[in-house]
């Protein structure tokens, strides 16, 4: 805490991943969890099991889970974040914890939020965050970057979908031209 505000870090928006490196990273995840699913479906044909329909999507989601929610947060990564050079911090520029991933993860899962949305809000916001970004306090950033520097993490509110939204963020420092 500093002046009773809490400090956060900001990138240089270079470090930032934007919607071209977003969308490699989805069409890259995508085709990586058909792969599995495929191994998976394989692997059920062998199997003589009563429910196996109902066992296979079970299973499918939590592959999912584990592969978009437990991968990013650890020092590996999807294949997506390997290939595009990626990592998934918090506000404070640390590695975003399980329940951050998990809340993100379930923001595109299981909604309100679609991927669409997620990448059309992408393309306008100067911190390059999406919606499931911006409700989870997360960037996602490249493997190497290193903050530009520190600065308050203020609430700022957004209309849409017909909501008024607060998110938190880094309040980065105005570029004078």
């Amino acid at each position: 805490m500093k002046n009773g505000t809490t400090q956060g870090v900001y990138y240089d928006i270079t470090d930032l991943a934007g919607i071209g490196r977003r969308l490699l990273i989805l069409l890259i995840d995508s085709i990586a969890l058909v792969f599995l699913f495929l191994m998976l479906l394989l692997v059920t044909v062998f199997v003589d099991v009563d429910s196996i329909f109902e066992m296979y999507w079970i299973f499918c989601l939590g592959i999912t889970y584990l592969y978009l929610a437990v991968l990013p947060v650890t020092s590996l990564g999807t294949v997506g974040y390997i290939a595009t050079g990626v990592r998934l911090v918090n506000l404070h520029g640390q590695k975003a914890s399980i329940w951050q991933s998990t809340f993100r993860f379930g923001l595109v899962v299981f909604g309100p939020l679609n991927i669409l949305g997620d990448i059309i809000w992408l393309g306008g916001d100067p911190n390059r965050q999406s919606i499931r970004d911006k409700f989870a306090k997360t960037y996602v950033v490249r493997r190497n970057a290193v903050p530009t520097g520190s600065a308050p993490i203020r609430y700022k509110t957004y209309y849409m979908f017909n909501y008024n939204l607060m998110f938190a963020e880094v309040e980065r420092p105005q570029i004078r031209t």
